[in-house]
Order: structure tokens, then C-alpha cells, then sequence
């Protein structure tokens, strides 16, 4: 990809495509893209003057062949949105019938110096760099030799998915060991929020050493991170101790991190140290930066404990019967006026565990509602596009929901997002990717995903799976 990945698209109205961060810049307002709408803009770039069939669409964009043509429009009518361009005939993404698409727009290739100037060079214009350009070549291939050079020194461990460029990096996380069991409130919350920000992290998943048999146990560490704990009081605060522990050449290493915090400064210390953790696993992702510590936006410990509860409860795949009591406590807190994007995606979960359950239409229609508004807050949270993604495909709506699951599944890859996407796909017909993304669950599945299987049984009952009529 290009030194500064910025592209100026000159439509009606210019467009700036900025591919390293995932936005566009229309009229002087920033638009944010997704990162598959992002490589597929880069993709049509790429392409430009070009018609291009779904197939090599899919191809290009997602490298792999189990995509549908569906999804591949689906994501292209996502595209144009963003670039409003959404009356036909189509300006920018214009559709061939019967052949493809055509990405018809002059497209100029920005070349940034932050520190001196801005200039704009003419894509394959045959004009040489400039001074500033060259400039800054040379100094990109100094960084990168010194950063080779201390990569030498420390390699972290990777599992690479099967039929994929993508790896995926285990974590293993124990319970939080304590010097006292007055404390053990805290740690739950502390283990939590640490398992929900590392889990929640771009090609990372995490396993909970509790429900882990030895043996699987044993097979993860020697591909990932085992992560321990301890907490204790301190005067009138905590200090956490936490340790990665993976295997480098036949030897155990550990890596050692510490922070102090209290209930009432709680969310960035431990954001801080769920920084400074998976900056070290995954030290070549660039997506990490001061503003990232802070994993919601909860400001209060006391709601924390009760949202961590439900998150808890969400990842273990928890049915209704174990959902009551965290229903009430959730609702408490919508009561006392609190508006957490995570209420309304818990509570999206719960309403449709308790669908799976009892097959109250009520239920699956607030499952969808709290869904969208939960995503509507916060769109690019893995949990609230996993449970859109279920409340759509709850509501036979395979095509919509893909987009979510697919994205829930790119962000944090999991068994349930694996598990959710080969259903959708085994709806929507699509043998073959559901058969990859089957594959994909079973290779990540080590405790289970509860009762989310429920919901492939209900689609797959020709009673149940047509739309309830209103």
C-alpha cells in the first residue's frame, strides 16, 4: 500500500480517503469506515477503470472464496452510503449489468510529510517523488531495519487460522489469585474488564482457564499467553500484578506488568494495563494508541460491576434460567437513568435467550430493538455487532445480519462470532462458507458456547424458522 495510504477521489464533491486510519473526509466532515469497507474501497482504487465481478471482489477483498455474492453487495451498498453516493445510476461504484462493478473517479495518490508540507501526486502519473517523499522512504526503511532487528530479540508467539493470512493469538486468563477473600469482588470486576479489553482486541481471543480441561489448557499455552494475576490491598487501594507467561524457544518467559488503583480510579489504570499488555502481544498492530485505554465509557465502578456480571454471562453463552436476576439488575440501572450502550446489548442478549427459551414474540422483537440501539451508540463494538447479528438472524433476516456477524468476527474472533457466521451462511445457502467458518469454531471451541446453539436449532425447524405473523 502506498507511503501515506491517502488518496483524494475527485467526484461531484472531493472525497479523502484515508485507507491507514479507515475514514473518508467529505465536505470537511469525517466519515467512519469499517475495516472490510476500507479494503474494499482500496481494493476499487486499486482497480480503477477496471469492471470487476463479485468473485474478484470477493477474492481481493476477503482473500478466501467462501463469501456469497450477497454479502459482497451487501458491503458494496454499505460502501456507497458512505461515499453518499446512493441515487441511481451510481457515480462512484457504478453497476455493469451482467458483468460487475466499475469504480470510475480520478483518483489522486497524497503524499504526506507531517513535519514540513502537504502535496498531491497524480496517481501513476510517471512524475518522480518528491525531495520530501524520498525523504521520508529512507527514513521508513531505517525504522523498519531497527525494528527487525528488535524483533529478533522477542517474538510473540502466534497461531495461524486455517485457510487464512490472518493469525490469531490465544490468551489464556486465570482467576485473579488474592491474599484475602474480602477482595474477591474486586478481582472479578478487574478480570473482567481485563478480559473484556483484551478479548475485544483485533486477533486476539481468550479462553477462561476455569473451564478449560488440562489438556486443552496445555495445547493453547504452547501457542499463545497464559495470563496470571494477583491482587491485594494496599493502603487504601490495590495493586494488581499481572504476568504473561508463553513458551520461546523450549522455555518458559514471563513478562511482568504492575499497576495501583482504586475504586474510585479504577477504569484507567487497569485500561492502562490492558494497554500496555496487548501492545506487547501484538506489537505490530498500529491501531493502539493513549485514547484506547479507556475500554467503555463507563465512568462508575458500581455500574461496572453489575455490566461485568452480564458480559461475563455473554461469553459463556448463558441461557435464560441463568439470565434472570442479571435482567433485573441491568434494568435497575436503565431505571437510574444510565444509557451504556451495553445495557442495551446485554439486554438484546437476554431477550433472546429468553426467545430460544419460551418463543414469546415479544421477546424476539425487543431482542431486535434493544440491538439496534445499542448498536446505533457504539458501531464498531464486537458485542453489540454480535448481538445485532443475533436478533437479525432470530428474525430471518440472514443478509442483514452477515455484515455484523462478519465484522464481530474480523474485530474479535471467537468461537461464538465463528459459530454464528456458519449459521448464517448455512441459512443463506452457502455451503462452503459455512463449512470454513464451522472449521474456524471448532478450532477455537474449548468450553463450549452454551445455549446460543439453541438458535441454529430453532432456524433449522421448518415450523419455527418462517417469520412469526404480526
Amino acid at each position: 500500500m502506498p507511503l501515506s495510504q491517502s488518496y483524494c477521489l475527485h467526484a461531484d464533491q472531493e472525497i479523502i480517503f484515508n485507507a491507514a486510519e479507515h475514514y473518508l473526509t467529505i465536505g470537511g466532515e469525517r466519515h467512519h469506515l469499517e475495516p472490510l469497507q476500507s479494503r474494499m474501497l482500496m481494493f476499487f482504487v486499486e482497480y480503477n477503470g477496471q469492471v470487476v465481478n463479485t468473485r474478484e471482489i470477493a477474492n481481493g477483498v476477503w482473500e478466501r472464496k467462501e463469501v456469497s455474492d450477497n454479502l459482497v453487495r451487501q458491503v458494496i451498498s454499505l460502501l456507497r452510503t458512505q461515499l453518499c453516493d446512493t441515487n441511481r445510476p451510481y457515480n462512484i461504484i457504478k453497476t455493469i449489468p451482467k458483468q460487475g462493478y466499475l469504480f470510475d473517479v480520478e483518483t489522486s495518490e497524497i503524499v504526506v510529510d507531517r513535519a514540513i508540507a502537504t502535496s498531491c501526486v497524480k496517481k501513476k502519473s510517471g512524475k518522480t517523488l518528491p525531495v520530501v517523499a524520498v525523504a521520508l522512504i529512507l527514513s521508513l526503511m531505517l525504522i523498519s531495519a531497527t525494528y527487525l532487528m528488535m524483533e529478533d530479540s522477542k517474538q510473540s508467539p502466534q497461531l495461524v487460522t486455517q485457510n487464512s493470512g490472518q493469525y490469531i493469538v490465544p490468551v489464556i486468563f486465570n482467576e485473579i489469585a488474592l491474599d484475602h477473600s474480602s477482595d474477591y469482588e474486586m478481582a472479578k470486576s478487574v478480570y473482567e474488564y481485563i478480559y473484556f479489553g483484551l478479548n475485544s482486541s483485533k486477533n486476539i481471543v481468550g479462553y477462561r482457564g476455569e473451564y478449560l480441561e488440562t489438556r486443552d489448557q496445555i495445547k493453547v499455552s504452547e501457542q499463545g499467553y497464559k495470563l496470571k494475576s494477583w491482587l491485594k490491598s494496599e493502603n487504601s487501594g490495590y495493586k494488581i500484578n499481572l504476568n504473561l507467561q508463553f513458551i520461546k524457544n523450549n522455555k518458559t518467559q514471563i513478562v511482568k506488568f504492575e499497576k495501583k488503583f482504586t475504586s474510585d480510579d479504577f477504569f484507567s489504570p487497569i485500561g492502562d494495563l490492558i494497554l500496555e499488555a496487548k501492545t506487547y502481544i501484538l506489537p505490530d498492530q498500529t491501531d493502539y494508541n493513549i485514547s484506547n485505554h479507556r475500554i467503555t465509557s463507563i465512568e462508575s465502578y458500581d455500574d461496572w460491576k453489575i455490566i461485568a456480571q452480564g458480559i461475563s454471562l455473554f461469553y459463556q453463552g448463558k441461557g435464560a434460567k441463568d439470565l434472570l436476576e442479571m435482567e433485573e439488575s441491568l434494568n435497575n440501572l436503565k431505571k437510574e437513568g444510565r444509557s451504556y450502550y451495553l445495557l442495551d446489548s446485554l439486554n438484546s442478549y437476554i431477550s433472546t435467550m429468553k426467545f430460544l427459551n419460551d418463543k414469546k414474540e415479544k421477546d424476539r422483537d425487543l431482542a431486535l430493538q434493544l440491538a439496534e440501539a445499542a448498536f446505533e451508540q457504539n458501531p464498531r463494538c464486537n458485542i453489540s455487532n454480535t448481538t445485532l447479528g443475533m436478533a437479525l438472524l432470530l428474525n430471518n433476516e440472514i443478509e442483514k445480519a452477515y455484515p455484523y456477524l462478519f465484522f464481530a468476527a474480523e474485530s474479535s474472533p471467537s468461537p461464538l462470532n465463528y459459530y454464528l457466521l456458519g449459521v448464517a451462511d448455512e441459512q443463506a445457502d452457502n455451503p462452503k462458507g459455512a463449512e470454513y467458518n464451522y472449521q474456524r469454531f471448532s478450532a477455537l471451541d474449548r468450553a463450549g458456547i452454551g445455549q446460543v446453539k439453541d438458535l441454529q436449532t430453532y432456524l433449522q425447524n421448518p415450523n419455527l424458522s418462517k417469520p412469526i405473523t404480526k
